[in-house]
């Protein structure tokens, strides 16, 4: 059984400082500055570092910081990345009038 793993079957991974910085330069806002964040940081950690379980966990050695406001992101902070586009404004439907009383 690796070291990393604790029980049923969830992976505890902490993430060093080259990890954080490599996934913080994937983020260009966060949900303290962006309306239209997409996803938690720790998302961009499974892409950036790998991971090897389908439940992970991790633990980071110090916080990373938004570009735009200079926020702390933890693992859980919501994200917008480069190239995910303006989700926000797409998600929101335009149902047009609803009424139009006929």
């Amino acid at each position: 059984m690796k070291d990393n793993v604790i029980s049923a079957g969830v992976e505890l991974v902490a993430v060093g400082e080259t990890s954080i910085l490599n996934a913080q330069r994937r983020v260009v806002g966060c949900q303290s500055c962006s309306a239209s964040v997409s996803h938690p940081f720790s998302s961009v950690l499974t892409e950036v570092i790998g991971a090897g379980c389908a439940i992970t966990e991790y633990v980071l050695c110090a916080p990373a910081r938004c570009p735009n406001c200079d926020q702390p992101i933890l693992e859980n902070t919501l994200v917008r990345c480069e190239g995910d586009g303006d989700d926000a404004a797409s998600a929101d439907l335009d149902f047009g009038r609803c009424w139009d009383g006929q």
